[in-house]
């Protein structure tokens, strides 16, 4: 739509919207839903309330995040817990405010590098922030609230925090696709929202809630949801006022015809987006004549599309079968779709592929460039359909045989890449996705083995209500509906059999609740039952359990655990794990000033890299040494520690260089302050080049 077309029929609640932002600047903050069908203009008046925010000169944040819609009838969504509060709090660190790998090294006293182990994903983040509004703002924060998981109480208190320095708002289209904890969340926003900064706007389909969204359902139709919204919002179809006022915003010299308007009205049931897509074709077929009046025989006219899919067919007529065909298979990753994934499908390089999108971006506005992004563990410059409806066309496009093979080819990049990391954020993020598209090409195994690999990883986010959700998405497939569209969906709950991986979870999950509600984190590791570790399912989780302790300051714990982890499990583990153990272990015996122990893992680390060389674990532990040796106030061995690191650094990622040289212009410091101002400058000059302003602030005080 232009942006004539998202203000007909909007002022009422852009004044509404306005009223609230007035509001939000006095630290009073609102639940705002939109209801509205499949073209009604929900996004648009979405990024309506979005520019009015920027327009804005009081400071407010405005975020504008998108549902993750399914693949084929795969819901992803429900699969990647807290998605749309995690999309946001990556938004607010890496636009906004300092990172939480910096935050966190300031409060623990350590340098930026210490950090970087730990603060892959928004989940940390949010413990981390979380525990400091926890700490300083004890009235305004989820202590006070009842039953909450661990993971919604983090997450609550990071956006208290965010909003305590600027109000805030969040708008969340298609929310209904949203998993259980997000919906959980909100409740509990909801609650307390009058006396916080902050706006919520979410948008949601009426006609998907019980199919689709039964935390959403509960939430809307509730009493409390029903007092918690403050203002809700339905989108209704043009009215003949309306529709004549689109009518003059897309057609040069248009006057009104009676006939003319009651045509449309008939063929778009008065829905925006659909009279819109009309408008466009008339633009370029004239259904008028050279005086301005409209043809009486209008119904009779061969040139009138019948629909208003058969109008936008016409209006991409003129692409070439090769553009055409480039669409449908961009179409197959989703509603937003990478450039390294469609260069892989269409068997090019990423410079053609871009040249290509590139040209279909200015030929036909049905795709736009959202710039560059981290997708699947690599950045990549990342497009979108602009409306979901051109995404549905061109997929609806694709031949049965054409649709599961690029789903299977879509499958078969993410495996490679799942199987390349070494990250666990980089598999979680990967797991969900690699799953969807394995059941809609039919590799049902490993489908079912990435849902349970996601179920274990959600394990760290303490909600049942996530581990259920993975495991209907287990049982369903393979199943004919679940992979394609289907009439009357069930919404049935099955019980989860005694001898399956996810009762244990599950019962797993439910005693990490019980055990962190009270304590709001505070307590041991929810692994730790009776005074005995439980047995870890995968490396992925011992961490998770392990960093747990250490952001609670449990370092005894995470030192023990890690050790244990590591000794008992030394032969399935890779090199890069035991390392990883390793360094968790020493960060943890020096934090209680346990030197000799930190020595003794830090040796064994360098013992498993004398075996295999690994650059980059090498250059992680010289500067781990080289913080062992700086908490023992023995800053010369630290520095001799760094320059091996240095040397390291030079052919490794930019950002291990720019840790290093951070590091040896802190330790310099103390033993040589001329000569550390050098190195800090060198430093300057690489945030700069990375674009990491906020760090010289925050670690250099400038």
């Amino acid at each position: 739509m232009s942006d004539k077309d998202i203000i007909i029929g909007h002022q009422p609640n852009l004044k509404l919207f306005r009223n609230a932002l007035s509001d939000v600047g006095k630290g009073s903050g609102a639940v705002i839903s939109i209801a509205g069908e499949a073209r009604y203009g929900k996004t648009a008046l979405l990024q309506l309330f979005l520019e009015e925010c920027r327009q804005g000169k009081d400071g407010t944040i405005g975020l504008f995040i998108e549902g993750q819609l399914p693949i084929g009838k795969f819901k992803v969504g429900s699969l990647q817990p807290m998605r749309p509060f995690s999309k946001a709090i990556d938004d607010l660190i890496n636009k906004r405010y300092v990172s939480p790998e910096k935050k966190l090294a300031l409060n623990m006293g350590l340098t930026l590098l210490t950090a970087i182990p730990f603060a892959g994903d928004a989940f940390y983040a949010a413990k981390e922030l979380g525990k400091d509004w926890r700490q300083f703002k004890k009235d305004r924060s989820s202590a006070n609230i009842n039953n909450a998981s661990s993971a919604a109480a983090d997450y609550y208190d990071t956006i208290c925090s965010y909003a305590d320095k600027a109000p805030l708002v969040l708008m969340f289209d298609d929310f209904h696709y949203a998993d259980a904890q997000s919906v959980e969340l909100m409740n509990y926003l909801a609650e307390s929202i009058g006396n916080i900064p902050l706006i919520i706007v979410f948008s949601f389909k009426a006609s998907m809630l019980e199919a689709e969204a039964p935390p959403l359902l509960q939430f809307v139709r509730s009493d409390f949801g029903n007092k918690a919204i403050k203002h809700k919002i339905v989108l209704k179809p043009f009215s003949k006022s309306e529709l004549n006022k689109c009518c003059r915003a897309n057609l040069q010299n248009y006057s009104a015809n009676a006939k003319f308007e009651q045509w449309l009205a008939d063929k778009s049931f008065g829905v925006p987006g659909i009279i819109v897509e009309y408008l466009r074709y008339f633009r370029k077929n004239n259904p008028f004549e050279s005086d301005g009046s409209f043809n009486d025989n209008i119904n009779e006219n061969e040139f009138l599309p019948p629909s208003a899919q058969s109008a936008f067919s016409q209006i991409v007529g003129d692409l070439s079968n090769k553009e055409k065909n480039t669409l449908a298979i961009c179409s197959a990753e989703g509603t937003e779709f990478t450039v390294i994934l469609v260069s892989q499908l269409l068997n090019t390089d990423v410079l053609t592929a871009i040249r290509k999108l590139r040209s279909l971006q200015i030929k036909t506005g049905v795709i736009r460039s959202i710039g560059a992004h981290y997708r699947y563990g690599v950045k990549t410059t990342v497009y979108r359909f602009t409306q979901a409806f051109y995404h549905d066309f061109f997929e609806n496009s694709l031949e049965y045989e054409e649709y599961q093979a690029l789903h299977g080819q879509i499958a078969s990049f993410l495996k490679e890449k799942y199987d390349e990391s070494d990250d666990a954020n980089v598999k979680e993020e990967i797991a969900p996705y690699l799953a969807a598209h394995c059941a809609v090409s039919g590799d049902e195994e490993l489908a079912k083995e990435m849902v349970l690999f996601t179920a274990q990883a959600s394990q760290k986010y303490g909600s049942p209500e996530v581990i259920r959700d993975t495991y209907d998405s287990y049982q369903k497939i393979g199943e004919k509906e679940f992979m394609y569209e289907s009439a009357n969906e069930k919404n049935e709950v099955a019980e989860i059999p005694d001898n399956s991986p996810f009762k244990s979870l599950m019962n797993q999950t439910q005693v990490s609740t019980g055990e962190e509600i009270s304590g709001r984190g505070e307590s041991s590791s929810p692994e730790i039952i009776s005074g005995r570790f439980i047995d870890f399912d995968d490396f992925a989780q011992a961490k998770n359990s392990i960093i747990h302790d250490f952001h609670n300051t449990n370092y005894y714990d995470a030192a023990t655990k890690a050790m244990e982890y590591f000794e008992n499990s030394i032969h399935e583990l890779k090199n890069h794990e035991k390392i990883l153990l390793l360094s968790i272990a020493a960060r943890s015996y020096t934090a209680i000033s346990e030197y000799d122990s930190a020595a003794v893992s830090l040796d064994q680390a360098m013992e498993i890299l004398d075996v295999k060389n690994d650059p980059q674990s090498e250059c992680f532990v010289l500067n781990s040494y080289a913080l062992l040796h700086s908490a023992r106030r023995q800053f010369a061995e630290a520095i001799n520690y760094l320059k091996k690191a240095a040397q390291k650094a030079v052919f490794l990622s930019p950002e291990l260089r720019l840790i290093t040289l951070s590091n040896i212009g802190l330790v310099m410091q103390h033993i040589d302050p001329p000569k550390a101002k050098k190195y800090l400058a060198a430093s300057r000059k690489l945030i700069i080049t990375l674009n990491f302003n906020k760090f010289e602030k925050d670690i250099f005080g400038h």
